[in-house]
């Protein structure tokens, strides 16, 4: 047999083999059926299960499942236009499509999907979120089993209502009740092709935080719509010039939505999956959520007392300090406390500033400048322009002084406050290290939970770690995450102490004062951000912990040219806000007092020598109206005590002679007062008296008359004599 025989048997066999693998793979795809669970089409709307604290499920939206017969026609073309134009001719695959996508990818190197809507239907309900081929082949085999087995509008109403829009939203009617407020025979052309454009990417196509792009991917489903002939050009015009508006109706479900939405958001970070592909994971996730703390929560935000504008966006949230976990999450708007950052003012004192400085070399009653001052060209103002000569770390916490925290910072060096940022992993830019740190100022700012946890530190002895939304994750009964709870130590229980002990202050008579008729142990910083070069305000803030939880709250406005009035603050309407949640929260009963070391010792310094800027203790001698009470950490008491008062017992007198004349001679003290008196046979005379001054007293005297000079001081008005000392020249 020739050579050219033997080629033409070989690939003749070469090609009947690959006819046959062919028709083998044709068989096995189309004509041998695949098991599918149809109860599972019949009764799952949401794949992911969330539980609460008390393992009860809290993402349920069963009772918002339509039928196709209600699903407007305009709403189903729009879904047929964008996602499978073909959707009524095709068997479950669209040849077509897939050998265009597959031509288009070598061609233009672009990522093009070939799925019908049968067969995302397949894949968010039964398939896992890998992009293997042999879960692409069992997705085809499925979704021609599935054409079997049921008419196109039964897919097409499955498919509605089992798909993820964002914003914790299931199903076609949740994203018309959430987005528009609308039931869907009210929604117009506009919004079933936004709502229809929303699936290829719930995150970048969500119009309530990605409104441009909802937008833009809208206007693309209209134009297939036009060019498909399921509207005419001039419904396509009317509809492009027609103004489209969300309303963000939050009242759609039930009060653990915007929780569940940061759930989904942590759960892809935390498995590293895509957060549009992970709420049709077959997942159950058990969270940190409290049903009670949530109402409390909801209840103090919503109370009708607090009179919002319709620009004003609030947001609480609870973390309970034991297991660092997200009790409870509430806000008005739908901006994600992870990626959302904000200038956190006057709340970055503490833990960036003062914390960092009492584990330096100051104390809570070390005294810092506090009137307008210029550090190299920057000068900060107090609230109101208060200004005092100077304010020591209590006070400049209890009533938020601005310049004294600049002072502080500049004294102990802005490395200290990077630390501390760089431990509690909080990002900044380099350009944020300078003094107007001290005060909030940063490039981007700070997210919600960071600056929330940075509070439970303080709550927690100096241990820090980060918040969680969820505990743990299971599928199919194997735990896939669990929340290692990891603990980094960051302040000393001393500073802690010390840093609750001005807090608490703060709570009582300081900036958060409004808390103070709660009558728990309870410590708060407020804070609140002005609008550059303007009187009014972005962002305010109460920042408040007890041994139980630590509370955040923000109000402010998401639109630049609309700001809080000046009168709206932190210590006004946020504080408001904590308090009710507190006063509800404990209307039972009440927390532990906030731990305090017993390193932590009360002392009194003497108040003359503090006055003029040296840490003096007093002593046993030290009058009452002339003892600073004060809180110290006696592991680093290094002060020395003020002995003057010895010298009512110790005075010492000089006689001198000076050209023919005598005089006596001692060296007074500001502290002492004395009484000089001449005795002159029988007769005493009081010749002078001597308070409050250091100097060198001089005084004549005759020979031939006896003086006596009586050192005391006053102690609430009662004369304390020393020992007298006489003066007898012959």
């Amino acid at each position: 047999m020739s050579l050219k025989k033997k080629a033409l048997i070989i690939i003749a066999a070469f090609i009947s083999m690959i006819m046959i693998t062919i028709s083998l793979f044709l068989i096995y795809i189309f004509v041998i059926p695949i098991e599918i669970d149809l109860e599972k089409l019949n009764t799952q709307q949401v794949n992911v299960s969330i539980y609460d604290i008390e393992m009860n499920k809290i993402n349920t939206q069963d009772d918002k499942y339509v039928k196709y017969e209600e699903i407007p026609k305009d709403l189903i073309n729009a879904f047929i236009a964008i996602e499978d134009k073909r959707f009524f001719k095709h068997n479950g695959i669209d040849l077509i499509r897939i050998i265009g996508a597959a031509k288009n990818n070598l061609l233009y190197k672009s990522h093009q999907g070939g799925s019908t809507i049968t067969q995302q239907l397949i894949k968010n309900t039964y398939l896992t979120s890998d992009k293997s081929i042999n879960r692409k082949i069992k997705e085809i085999r499925m979704a021609i089993q599935l054409e079997k087995k049921y008419s196109k509008e039964e897919i097409l109403e499955k498919y509605l209502n089992m798909l993820y829009f964002g914003s914790g939203v299931y199903g076609i009617k949740n994203a018309s009740a959430r987005f528009f407020s609308k039931s869907l025979n009210e929604l117009n052309i506009n919004e079933c092709a936004l709502l229809a454009g929303i699936i290829k990417s719930p995150t970048k196509y969500n119009p309530i935080n990605n409104l441009d792009n909802s937008i833009d991917r809208m206007s693309i489903v209209l134009k297939q719509l036009k060019n498909q002939n399921f509207i005419t050009n001039s419904e396509y015009l009317d509809a492009k010039n027609t103004n489209i508006i969300i309303k963000n109706d939050l009242n759609y479900n039930n009060i653990a939505a915007k929780y569940s939405e940061n759930v989904y958001f942590e759960a892809s970070r935390l498995l590293n999956i895509d957060s549009d592909i992970l709420p049709y994971l077959d997942i159950n996730i058990y969270t940190y959520f409290d049903k009670n703390t949530q109402n409390v929560l909801i209840d103090s935000l919503t109370n009708e007392s607090f009179k919002l504008e319709d620009n004003q966006s609030y947001l609480g949230m609870i973390i309970d300090n034991k297991s660092c976990g997200i009790s409870a999450y509430y806000s008005n708007n739908d901006f994600n406390p992870y990626l959302f950052l904000r200038s956190p003012g006057s709340t970055i004192k503490p833990f960036a500033v003062f914390a960092p400085a009492l584990e330096d070399n100051c104390h809570l009653f070390t005294k810092f400048n506090n009137l307008k001052t210029s550090f190299d060209g920057y000068s900060p103002s107090n609230y109101k322009d208060n200004y005092t000569n100077f304010a020591t770390i209590e006070d400049s916490l209890c009533y938020s002084y601005n310049v004294s925290a600049c002072e502080t910072l500049d004294f102990i060096g802005i490395n200290k406050a990077k630390s501390i940022l760089d431990q509690m992993n909080i990002p900044y830019e380099k350009e944020d290290l300078t003094l107007s740190l001290a005060l909030g100022g940063m490039t981007y700012g700070i997210n919600f939970l960071d600056l929330a946890s940075a509070y439970t530190c303080f709550a927690n002895d100096g241990y820090y770690s980060k918040p969680r939304f969820i505990h743990y994750i299971t599928h199919n009964d194997n735990v896939v995450y669990k929340n290692k709870l990891d603990k980094n130590k960051i302040f000393s229980e001393e500073t802690t102490s010390l840093i609750n002990i001005a807090l608490e202050k703060c709570a009582k008579i300081g900036t958060a004062s409004k808390l103070s008729t709660l009558d728990i142990p309870i410590a708060s910083k407020t804070g609140t951000v002005a609008a550059y070069a303007s009187k009014k305000n972005t962002d305010i803030y109460n920042l408040a912990y007890t041994k139980d939880v630590t509370s955040l709250f923000w109000c402010g406005s998401l639109n630049k040219d609309e700001y809080l009035d000046e009168y709206i603050t932190g210590g006004g309407l946020t504080t408001c806000m904590a308090k009710e949640f507190y006063r509800n929260f404990y209307k039972e009963n009440k927390p532990d007092k906030l731990y305090i070391s017993n390193n932590i010792k009360k002392i009194y310094l003497d108040k003359i020598s503090y006055e003029n800027n040296e840490y003096l203790t007093s002593s046993l001698l030290t009058p009452s109206p002339l003892k600073v009470p004060v809180f110290i950490n006696t592991l680093k008491n290094d002060l020395k005590e003020e002995d003057s008062y010895t010298n009512i017992d110790n005075l010492e007198i000089d006689t001198i002679f000076n050209n023919g004349i005598y005089s006596l001679e001692f060296n007074s003290n500001e502290r002492i007062r004395y009484k000089v008196f001449k005795k002159n046979n029988l007769n005493v005379e009081l010749i002078k008296e001597i308070n409050n001054t250091n100097k060198r007293i001089s005084i004549p005297i005759n020979e031939k008359d006896q003086y006596i000079v009586v050192p005391y001081y006053l102690n609430d008005g009662e004369e304390i004599i020393g020992t007298p000392k006489k003066v007898i020249l012959r």
